[in-house]
């Protein structure tokens, strides 16, 4: 995936899980960021957490875990168990909305490509550090988190 991206190889890569059954699974979730993060999930926020035991996809002691939007992605999840992922286009590039344009952005051409249609694309998903007292913004994208605490996209 690093390859066909371009993707940095410091930059860890984020884990898609299917549902809180996967998520806590893999990452501890304190009870101060449980509530915000059920209703910001499914959805586009990948959350920094601290992970249980040694991921192969985690640095540090923690992994970055995203409940994604898209049903037909969920649904792979739920049948296969979570995935590292990352958005379908090549590293520091626009989203691609539709398989042709990921394919030809791409480096290389991958195993597999799960075809759910065209996108809305638009911007990246918000990422968060949730390992400590306080939120940290990593990136602030299409899910609004300010401050300490969450804003749900829907308030």
């Amino acid at each position: 995936m690093r390859a066909l991206k371009g993707r940095p190889a410091e930059l860890g890569l984020p884990v898609l899980c299917a549902d809180w059954d996967q998520v806590e699974a893999l990452v501890e979730v304190p009870e101060r960021w449980r509530e915000p993060l059920v209703r910001l999930w499914p959805g586009a926020l990948t959350a920094i957490l601290p992970a249980r035991g040694r991921p192969a996809a985690g640095s540090g002691g923690t992994l970055a875990v995203r409940v994604p939007g898209l049903d037909l992605l969920r649904r792979l999840l739920a049948s296969v168990g979570p995935l590292t992922g990352t958005s379908a286009n090549r590293h520091g590039r626009p989203a691609c909305r539709e398989v042709n344009a990921v394919l030809a952005s791409l480096l290389g051409t991958p195993d597999g490509v799960l075809d759910g249609g065209r996108t809305r694309g638009g911007t990246a998903t918000t990422l968060v550090d949730l390992t400590t007292g306080e939120a940290r913004v990593v990136r602030q994208g299409e899910t609004p988190w300010r401050g300490s605490g969450p804003v749900s996209r829907f308030d």
